[in-house]
């Protein structure tokens, strides 16, 4: 465990963990030459893992306000990692979303870095994405539109309860 333990992110402990096992159990080597590859590989998802660890605290970190130099030593460009800085390029138009990230398991996905960043004051500028974000009549409509939807099943479908009977035959 103390292999994937970062201060203040316990749980990544468990997730590297978690992940390393899985990797391993499902990658056995059937021979000693498939051993170097399967290392490897190994190693790559295990550095893309830790770079997605690192960026994702130190986005906590430097998008919060506190004033002791710890913490404003953590807002200086010289101390984000390139990747965290492309991203946060990218972001100040549009925010993230998941083709920002490589792998089917991420650690931190999309959605959790919109979770901090935007819990911590940070707005993109959405207006410079046009038509992608400026069509509040034509999402009103789907709103609407979903809603009637919402309302109609819950008129047409049986309770839960009498459903399930219903299925399991009793």
């Amino acid at each position: 465990m103390s292999a994937g333990f970062v201060e203040p992110l316990e749980a990544t402990a468990i997730m590297l963990v978690e992940i390393s096992a899985r990797y391993i159990a499902e990658n056995p080597p059937s021979n000693q030459n498939i051993m170097r590859i399967t290392a490897k590989r190994f190693n790559q998802q295990m550095d893309y893992r830790w770079g997605g660890i690192i960026d994702f605290l130190k986005l906590h970190y430097m998008l919060s306000k506190r004033p002791q130099p710890y913490w404003q030593a953590h807002t200086q460009k010289a101390s984000i990692p390139d990747s965290l800085k492309e991203d946060l390029e990218i972001w100040g138009h549009r925010g993230p979303i998941n083709t920002d990230f490589d792998s089917a398991i991420e650690l931190f996905p999309a959605d959790s870095y919109q979770y901090v960043m935007y819990g911590m004051g940070f707005k993109p500028d959405f207006k410079r994405q046009g038509y992608l974000y400026n069509e509040r009549a034509q999402a009103d409509r789907i709103i609407q539109q979903n809603q009637k939807i919402i309302e109609q099943m819950l008129r047409t479908l049986p309770p839960h309860r009498q459903y399930t009977q219903q299925w399991l035959g009793a």
